[in-house]
Parts: C-alpha cells; structure tokens; sequence
C-alpha cells in the first residue's frame, strides 16, 4: 500500500459514531483502494458500539484501537484527554484526537503517505485523480507536509490555517519532521496539566490550539516577503514553504460540511470569520504575556499576517531537553 486516510472518531461507553462517518468514509473506500491506499478509521473499539464495528467492516473501513499506538511518547498525552472524554468532555475528546494523529503520524513509515482527513465533516472530491496524481503533486512540496492553508475571503491579508485535511510524506525532509514531533512533544509537555473543562467555544477553541492543535501558531507562523509572496515558516528550525504550495486543498480537493461539524465545542456554535480572528487575537496576546511572565492566562491561536510577531524562546528551550520522536518507523 502506498499509504493510508485516517480519520478518527471517539465514544463514551456504548456511543455510536456520528452519523456521517460511516457515509462519507464509504465513498472514499473505492477510490482509495484503486490508488493502493486503505481507509482506516481510529475508535475506541472497547467503548464503541458492537453494531457500528459490523457496520464499518461491512464498508471495508478498518477499525484501528488507538492503544496501537501506546508505545508512542505521545500516547499518555492522549490518554490524559481521554480518560476525561470518556467521562463525557467533548473538548478532551478533540484534543485527544489531535494528538493521536500525530502518533499516527510518527509510526507511520517514511516512504508511506499519511493522510488525516476530520471524518465527519469534511467531503473529498475526485479522490482517484488526487490520490494518483499524488505523488508529482507533492514534488511541489518541499517540507512533505501540507495543511488547510488560506485567505479568508478572495481578498484579504487574514490566512485562515486549520488542521482537518493533513498530508505527510516523512521522506521527502526527515529532519523537518523530527523536529516538527519534537517541538509538539515538548508544547505537550509543558501545557497538558493545565487544561480545565471548558464551558464557552472560545474557551474550547482556546485551549485546543494552546495545547494540542499540530498546526497552530505554536508551530507555523505565516510571513509576507519582498516579493509580495506568502511563506509559511516553521517556529522550530529553519523551514519554510510557500503558503500555495503548503496548502492541503492543493492535494486533496475537498469541502466543508459546516453542519455536521463543531461537535466537540461546549455551545457548538459556528463562528464566522471575524469572531475567529477576535479568539486568534486573545491567543497572540497571551503568548506574548506568557514571555514575560512565564504564566498562560488566556489560550488560542492568531492568523493574521500584519503584525504577528511571536516568540517561542522557552518552547524551544523545552524541546531541546527531549530526545526525538522517531521519524524512521
């Protein structure tokens, strides 16, 4: 197989997959298999629902456990989230998912594709055609990472980046990756302990992109040069990527289904452009608080181009302290 799409999705005991999932991911399934690729969805198969078991294989979706991945160093990151998922925190179970698909992620082998795609609400179009023009598509690529990445409108200096479509190849640059885990590892480390249960969105939003989202401001920053072009440099290393050419949209055509999505929020409601940059804004300042107090008040993650100056001196610091995350498996 060239690679595998993952998508995951977590229960409380005897809950069933959103009603989406099985739908969507069964669309991909020929597709992906022509390409040589599998679909492999990540549950917590002891908590899941039998019948919904019977349902994905009858689909040909695999069924992975995520204690597949317990010999990860990130896995008692996802387990401290879900153990408060299983207790009913929606929140946790997001932050959970986040840092599962980066142990996914490390144990995936250099020469495979990894592809993560949010199961529930987003859609792939003409899956066969990207998936075999795949690989001339990511030569394009110099980092062999792409996700979401873009403006807001058609016209706008506000980039929106998210991380619901990634797509990784660790041997096109494995020292970018090794270091990309590496810094995740540490951010990990350093902020887990401070999650509390949130009872607003914003609070939610916050504290996802502070402490477990792969592609937040914590990691990429993005950065207007003379020439008028849009790069996305790297927080930790020296990397940088066109912001086109880092784009996941570029790979992978897709869409947004706004209204099977925002299930793991406390309020679940859909923000528009501008309350978004109001939470990102929250974000910048309380990273540049956080400097100089060494204290995190606020949590989130900002995306505006003008302006956006962030330093991660003590991040940076930490994740000299850790060993790599193998990037080799």
């Amino acid at each position: 197989m060239r690679g595998a799409i993952h998508g995951i999705w977590l229960v409380t005991p005897g809950g069933k997959l959103h009603s989406a999932i099985i739908p969507n991911l069964a669309t991909w399934v020929p597709s992906a298999l022509q390409a040589d690729f599998q679909v492999v969805l990540w549950t917590n198969i002891n908590e899941l629902a039998p019948v919904e078991i019977t349902r994905l294989k009858a689909a040909n979706i695999q069924v992975a456990d995520p204690t597949a991945c317990k010999d990860s160093p990130l896995y008692k990151y996802y387990d401290f989230f879900f153990a408060k998922g299983v207790k009913g925190d929606a929140t946790a179970f997001a932050l959970a998912s986040d840092i599962l698909r980066m142990a996914i992620l490390d144990f995936t082998a250099n020469d495979k594709y990894f592809i993560y795609i949010d199961p529930n609400d987003v859609e792939l179009i003409n899956l066969k055609a990207n998936l075999n023009d795949l690989d001339l598509s990511m030569q394009h690529n110099k980092l062999g990472f792409s996700f979401p990445v873009g403006p807001v409108t058609g016209n706008t200096n506000v980039f929106d980046i998210r991380n619901d479509v990634l797509i990784a190849l660790k041997a096109s640059n494995p020292n970018f990756f090794k270091d990309y885990l590496n810094a995740y590892w540490a951010n990990l480390e350093a902020t887990y302990k401070r999650y509390a249960k949130p009872t607003t969105d914003a609070q939610a939003k916050l504290l996802a992109t502070r402490i477990s989202n792969d592609t937040s401001t914590l990691f990429f920053r993005l950065e207007q040069t003379d020439d008028n072009s849009i790069q996305i440099l790297s927080q930790f290393g020296t990397y940088s990527e066109n912001w086109q050419n880092l784009n996941s949209g570029f790979y992978l055509n897709h869409r947004r289904t706004a209204e099977n999505g925002n299930t793991w929020l406390p309020i679940g409601k859909a923000h528009n452009a501008q309350e978004e940059v109001a939470i990102n804004d929250i974000f910048l300042k309380s990273l540049v608080a956080e400097q100089k107090t060494g204290r995190i008040d606020n949590i989130g993650a900002s995306t505006t181009i003008i302006g956006f100056a962030i330093f991660l001196c003590v991040l940076l610091t930490i994740a000299l302290s850790y060993k790599f995350i193998s990037s080799s498996k």
